[in-house]
């Protein structure tokens, strides 16, 4: 399993005093031996961050955090769904939010904090919200 990127790996090898060559030597052996893997960790990153339910700015800012060459996150992003997430964001609504009224401005102002602290948009966040109310009022 590859759990870190060269980068992050560079980053605490020079916390820890190591010159660059040393350095670019390890990562060059542990690359060359699969231990380290920016591509793979850069899926395996993506799919743990749609399991946590992040939009897609807080995945690429994260991406970014971890190391992760901005071409590379970019790549990986083009295969992210909107319309899956907002979708899922509905689905999610209508399980936390049931016993409260969905128009009412405060419940609205809440599902919006939730969502945009994980880096939806507020387009995004708008159309889960008409969608659950959809989904709720035509049960």
């Amino acid at each position: 399993r590859k759990n870190i990127t060269s980068k992050l790996l560079k980053d605490k090898l020079s916390e820890k005093g190591y010159n660059e060559i040393i350095i670019g030597e390890v990562i060059n052996e542990l690359s060359s031996l699969g231990y380290i893997d920016d591509e793979a960790y850069a899926g395996m990153f993506f799919e743990y961050c749609l399991e946590k339910m992040w939009g897609k700015k807080k995945i690429h800012y994260e991406m970014l955090l971890k190391g992760i060459p901005e071409n590379l996150a970019e790549e990986i992003l083009s295969s992210y769904n909107d319309d899956e997430a907002i979708c899922n964001m509905s689905v999610y609504i209508i399980e936390r939010y049931t016993s409260d009224d969905l128009k009412d401005a405060k419940t609205k102002a809440k599902i919006t904090r939730h969502f945009a602290s994980r880096g939806f948009g507020f387009s995004e966040i708008s159309e889960a919200i008409a969608r659950a109310v959809k989904e709720i009022s035509d049960e």
